[in-house]
């Protein structure tokens, strides 16, 4: 006789390992489409002379920061606390991630 597994209460490492790579991808989501944002801003402030919109793509840059770090930090928490996809490439991936973000907002301020 084959029994069922116990049904999962809210709150095990199971559901929040569920809810963790969800907020990963959502934000890496996000990233990818404040990415699209962005160039648009800049080349619409560079190509069209409407210097709001530079300082727009300025403060638009560092909330992309922001979620990078957090992405980051989805990262690390689900690599040390759950047996997740969560791995060491998604890991070095988000780090390569806030290196290219930190990189890029140094140029932009350097200018």
């Amino acid at each position: 006789m084959q029994t069922s597994p116990p049904a999962e209460t809210p709150g095990t490492s199971e559901n929040s390992g569920r809810g963790l790579i969800l907020a990963y991808r959502w934000l890496a989501s996000i990233f990818s489409l404040g990415i699209l944002v962005q160039a648009v801003l800049a080349s619409q402030g560079l190509f069209k002379g409407k210097p709001d919109l530079i300082s727009g793509h300025g403060m638009f840059g560092n909330l992309l920061f922001v979620i990078a770090v957090v992405i980051v930090g989805i990262s690390l928490y689900g690599r040390g606390k759950f047996a997740l996809p969560l791995d060491n490439g998604a890991l070095a991936r988000s780090v390569i991630l806030l290196v290219l973000v930190i990189i890029q907002i140094m140029l932009g301020y350097a200018t």
